[in-house]
């Protein structure tokens, strides 16, 4: 028992030793962000949905970051929007990564005028504010085809930025 107790504390000890040495406390990783505020999926409220240009517009004008998520469409344009499925922003049972951007077109975000934006639009609209940018999964898996276009979308942008 003595020794199924000690490989058990040796094991947690060196999970939490490895946990350490990745995420180094204390170690700042971007020396760039200097605002304590960022917009989660843009500035929305009531008259501007999440993810909509309007939201970012909003979070531009007060001086936030934004925080963002990207996803690619069957047709490989990179989208701004959390969500997998259409669901819960548009009404449909549809997934992002089943549809082109031009059927996507046909979907508004809550009801109101605002479509899924392109992530080169947002970039454009958020010029030099701080980003902090997802890619997300498709069906549970990153899809890798999004990290290549999102670097290089990045690489133009003149703010600071965090990717994951």
């Amino acid at each position: 028992m003595l020794k199924v107790i000690l490989i058990v504390s040796s094991v947690i000890l060196l999970l939490f030793l490895m946990m350490c040495f990745l995420v180094k406390p204390g170690e700042r990783r971007i020396e760039s962000f200097d605002i304590r505020t960022f917009a989660h999926r843009g500035y929305h409220d009531e008259n501007a949905p999440e993810n909509s240009l309007t939201a970012f517009e909003n979070a531009k004008r007060l001086g936030h970051g934004v925080e963002l998520d990207v996803q690619l469409t069957l047709d490989e344009h990179l989208v701004v929007f959390h969500d997998q499925d259409l669901e819960r922003m548009c009404g449909v049972s549809r997934n992002i990564g089943d549809l082109t951007y031009e059927e996507l077109l046909e979907y508004k975000l809550k009801g109101s005028n605002e479509k899924i934006p392109l992530f080169e639009d947002v970039l454009a609209i958020l010029e030099d504010r701080p980003i902090i940018c997802e890619i997300k999964t498709q069906k549970g898996v990153t899809d890798i085809r999004a990290c290549k276009p999102v670097c290089e979308a990045i690489d133009l942008y003149k703010g600071p930025t965090a990717n994951s």
